[in-house]
């Protein structure tokens, strides 16, 4: 069989993963066991090289880092009979670890501006900046009044389905899973709607809720901010997400340590309720979802990830499909695709690769845990792994780690606010890293679309 075209989707083997994945797991754990010391020293070492040199938790490099060792540290407990992961999976995400942060320290390379911080002293301005000149750029602040009145309007009709779905009985996972499109019966009567909900509110809050942190530091524009955040309480209650709280929180974390010397004792009262807001709105609706006890849903969530990279990996091997660089700039791609069937023309290789980018949403598995099936959380990894193999996760690491911090290396050396929400932006992909690769997210490019017109209609003064 040719390489990179694979089997034709709809013929994948899963019944043979299922039972080979099972047989592999056992067969070495002791190597498992010797690869994941290794990972954990390394990540260990990574870290304290980190702090030591900026003295910030809410580095790219700490974050990624700290986000995998917690994740590998919570499967090789093996808890709640969880069976495991293959032997290679564990070297994949090492290796992908360490090539991401030599990606942040390369980063300085590139970037060899030293300007004294002095933000803290334009942290009350009235304008976002973007340098330190005498021009400084501003978001075009009704340009985020219109894209937010969009996004309430969304927001609201969501809400509006889902009272309505639990006014008819549907339990939370019922209505999860319509919005997701795992049941027959869609949350959205209307495919418009839910095409409006999906591509655009969704984008729109990504956006919205790092300038609205922003400015409540700042504290400019209150009512905007407070309306974010409602749109945001909307769409988490309709939804069910779990995820939207842990993005805020962070970034709520993040935006305290940046603009710590200038935060009155009024603000931090306020990130402290936030954040035990959201821990407990965490604890509800997971108790809502599901009917496991919180620590083995936590446990669960946070596990999941090597389990089905190492799951659907074996798949991608077995089917011999390889998409040479198409998966991590998925989108791109897609648009392609979809000009193509427009004009009638198809190929195997991007009906493929359609296919197997959207396998783990699709492949749900029961073998990992002894009770309930499993999907989605592949990790950023599994796209890069589908590209060149292990090269792959070590060359988009390497690059994504660059990225992340040439822009958190801006966002530190330059009097600004408009390259920290860029940041805030970059940070939201690290910690979505254990479910999918966020920055090749086709809504997360809408999100750089919306922020990268509210910065083109803006102005310099």
């Amino acid at each position: 069989m040719e390489k990179g075209h694979g089997i034709p989707h709809g013929q994948v083997h899963r019944q043979e993963i299922r039972e080979e994945l099972l047989i592999y797991v056992g067969e070495s754990e002791r190597n498992q066991r010797s690869l994941f010391i290794l990972f954990f020293i390394i990540s260990v070492f990574t870290i304290y090289l980190d702090y030591s040199a900026h003295k910030d938790i809410s580095s790219p490099v700490i974050v990624f880092t700290s986000l995998w060792l917690f994740i590998c540290t919570l499967a090789s407990l093996r808890l709640y009979g969880f069976t495991g992961y293959s032997e290679k999976t564990i070297g994949y995400i090492t290796c992908g670890s360490v090539a991401f942060s030599l990606g942040a320290f390369s980063s300085t390379l590139v970037n060899k501006q030293t300007t004294k911080q002095t933000r803290y002293a334009h942290l009350r301005g009235k304008t976002l900046q973007t340098d330190d000149s005498n021009q400084q750029q501003q978001l075009c602040f009704t340009f985020l009044e219109i894209i937010l009145v969009l996004a309430c309007v969304g927001n609201a009709l969501s809400l509006f389905y889902s009272l309505n779905a639990f006014r008819s009985g549907a339990s939370y996972m019922e209505v999860r899973g319509s919005r997701l499109g795992y049941n027959e019966e869609q949350a959205f009567s209307n495919p418009i709607v839910g095409l409006f909900v999906t591509y655009f509110c969704g984008p729109a809050m990504t956006v919205l809720i790092p300038i609205a942190i922003v400015f409540l530091f700042k504290k400019q524009h209150k009512k905007f901010s407070l309306i974010v955040f409602l749109c945001a309480l909307m769409n988490t209650v309709s939804s069910g997400g779990r995820i939207q709280i842990i993005y805020i929180a962070l970034q709520l974390i993040a935006a305290f340590l940046y603009y710590k010397r200038a935060v009155t004792a009024k603000t931090k009262r306020t990130i402290k309720i936030a954040v035990i807001v959201g821990i407990v709105a965490l604890f509800v609706l997971t108790s809502l979802r599901t009917s496991q006890n919180f620590l083995q849903t936590t446990y669960t969530y946070f596990t999941l990830p090597v389990g089905l990279f190492s799951y659907y990996t074996s798949i991608i091997d077995l089917n011999n499909f390889e998409s040479f660089g198409a998966a991590t700039f998925y989108p791109l791609f897609y648009v392609l695709a979809s000009v193509a069937s427009f004009f009638g023309a198809k190929t195997l290789f991007l009906d493929n690769l359609i296919y197997y980018v959207g396998l783990p949403q699709e492949t749900w598995t029961s073998t990992l845990f002894p009770t309930g099936s499993y999907n989605a959380f592949c990790s950023l990894f599994y796209f890069f792994y589908l590209d060149f193999r292990i090269v792959g996760i070590v060359l988009f690491s390497l690059l994504y780690g660059f990225i992340s911090g040439y822009v958190y290396k801006k966002q530190r050396t330059r009097t600004n606010d408009i390259w920290f929400i860029l940041y805030l932006l970059i940070l939201q992909t690290i910690i979505g890293s254990f479910m999918i690769f966020q920055l090749g997210n086709t809504k997360f490019f809408v999100s750089l679309f919306i922020f990268g017109i509210a910065i083109l209609l803006g102005k310099k003064r």
